[in-house]
């Protein structure tokens, strides 16, 4: 289900909020099996699913669907096929579904990353870059995103090295009950809150992101306090009016976060 989130702020700036993936059946999707693949540096071997290279010719894809294996996994490559696309039709999805999709790669095969477009493809809805051996993307069906058909494009990330890059997918779902103050998520709007506000019953699923704004003073001290319940272990953000991250809470796998940040315009 999707997590509680509690919000208390002491001051003023931007933050964002986001659940740590540490549930089991997501980190399930990640810990694949992965065996060893013989990349010959002079060739490029294609997968099953092409030509899938533009989103005008994409690999369909549903719930549950896991692509990919050690012995024959999905390939992207240098010079020729260095794009996948697929697409799921999101129509066919009743209630409101967080859909995840799970990328994983052997990090001797070099590094890939992905991004999740809105039906005309005209709007990012999730990125991932990480430089670890897996790539989440999330897309909330029926609530924040909306129906339709979302496309998904792997490509090879900076650091990746090889003529060819193997990987698998995985697409799983679990459901997601959305706040009050959504869609305050990746493209907003983004609401205003006030000084000395405590906010209650905030929930975030997956890579959904919670962003509020509020107007911080020269000299003065942010200080925010969010709190997780169940199995929530939240993550916060403080951002410049420019999306510049200022300062990040650690990952330390606590459900009570603090960030204090000394604000200057000069900086």
């Amino acid at each position: 289900e999707r997590n509680r989130l509690g919000l208390s702020l002491c001051s003023c700036g931007i933050l964002l909020a986001y659940q740590e993936m540490i549930r089991l059946h997501l980190v399930c999707i990640w810990l694949m099996l992965y065996g060893t693949y013989p990349i010959n540096a002079q060739q490029c071997i294609r997968d099953a699913y092409e030509k899938n290279d533009d989103f005008t010719t994409p690999t369909q894809v549903e719930i549950g669907d896991s692509m990919g294996e050690p012995n024959a996994p999905l390939t992207i490559c240098v010079y020729d096929d260095i794009y996948d696309y697929y697409v799921i039709d999101s129509t066919v999805i009743t209630g409101t579904t967080l859909v995840f999709f799970g990328f994983m790669f052997d990090n001797s095969a070099g590094n890939i990353d992905a991004t999740a477009y809105n039906e005309s493809y005209t709007q990012v809805i999730d990125m991932s870059s990480t430089t670890m051996n897996n790539e989440p993307l999330g897309v909330t069906v029926n609530g924040v995103h909306g129906t339709g058909d979302y496309y998904v494009k792997v490509f090879r990330g900076p650091g990746a090295f090889g003529i060819m890059t193997p990987y698998t997918f995985n697409i799983s779902s679990y459901p997601c009950f959305e706040d009050s103050y959504e869609l305050n998520s990746n493209y907003g709007p983004f609401p205003w809150i006030q000084f000395d506000q405590t906010i209650s019953g905030l929930t975030v699923c997956g890579n959904d992101w919670d962003i509020f704004r509020i107007v911080v003073l020269d000299s003065q001290v942010l200080s925010v306090i969010v709190t997780g319940f169940g199995s929530m272990t939240p993550n916060l953000a403080i951002l410049d009016q420019y999306g510049t991250v200022l300062a990040t809470s650690p990952s330390d796998g606590s459900r009570i976060k603090r960030l204090d940040y000394y604000y200057q315009a000069s900086s």
